[in-house]
């Protein structure tokens, strides 16, 4: 699988994504500053999942119906980075047949699943 990982997420999380064998695209190493927008851009250029701590992702999503593979949202806020990093691979592993085309917000009590705007009509 495919990820650009957002500047908001930290760098460990990126590494345990590459040890498992995901294709990791790291804006910070690649393009630190970027706008969210050239995030999104990046993210449809490599057909990635989005991986971000960024709320603002979803209005972007959402609300301007920018178009992405999948997001996933981390909401960890707190929690001790060697935890987050498990948590986050545990929560994409454990839902790669959901990231396609679906908002997967990562909390440590949960995971929520939204599908991502249907594109095909417009």
């Amino acid at each position: 699988m495919h990820y650009v990982v957002d500047e908001s997420v930290e760098r460990r999380i990126c590494l345990r994504l590459e040890q498992l064998g995901h294709e990791v695209w790291d804006v910070c190493t690649h393009a630190a500053g970027v706008s969210d927008l050239e995030v999104l851009a990046l993210a449809r250029k490599h057909n990635a999942i989005l991986v971000t701590a960024d709320k603002d992702f979803g209005d972007l999503v959402y609300i301007n119906q920018e178009d992405v593979r999948g997001v996933v949202l981390l909401r960890l806020q707190g929690v001790p980075l060697s935890i987050m990093a498990e948590r986050v691979v545990a929560a994409i592993e454990g839902h790669l047949a959901d990231l396609d085309r679906h908002f997967l917000v990562v909390t440590m009590r949960q995971i929520r699943i939204r599908p991502l705007p249907d594109r095909s009509s417009g």
